[in-house]
């Protein structure tokens, strides 16, 4: 087996004290491209989000109670978005104007 999982549709992995950052991976649609859910809250994942994300199918994503650090990024590409949960890290800046167009379903931020 290569170690994907192409049907995964929701992967919960909060409290686990996973540490480290998100993998590059996490922006490419081919890594698992059915996923819906990710939940990696109450962690202690590190350092910035990715620059880009193009996750065509992700509707919530939850990322609260971490340590990322830096600024939003402005290419993320998540048309169907509905839950983003960044609370209780150490991100910096505003809000990026792309994100009206980019995330046109965000309903809780």
């Amino acid at each position: 087996a290569d170690g994907s999982f192409p049907q995964l549709i929701e992967l919960g992995l909060s409290a686990n004290q996973l540490s480290g950052t998100l993998p590059k991976q996490f922006g490419n649609p081919l890594s698992l491209p059915l996923l819906y859910q990710l939940y990696l809250n109450s962690n202690r994942l590190s350092g910035t989000l990715p620059e880009r994300a193009n996750r065509p199918t992700l509707t919530h994503l939850e990322l609260e109670h971490n340590q990322l650090s830096g600024s939003l990024p402005k290419h993320w590409a998540l048309p169907w978005l509905q839950r983003w949960y960044l609370a209780n890290n150490n991100l910096t800046g505003t809000l990026p104007s792309e994100y009206a167009v980019n995330l046109p379903r965000l309903v809780r931020w």
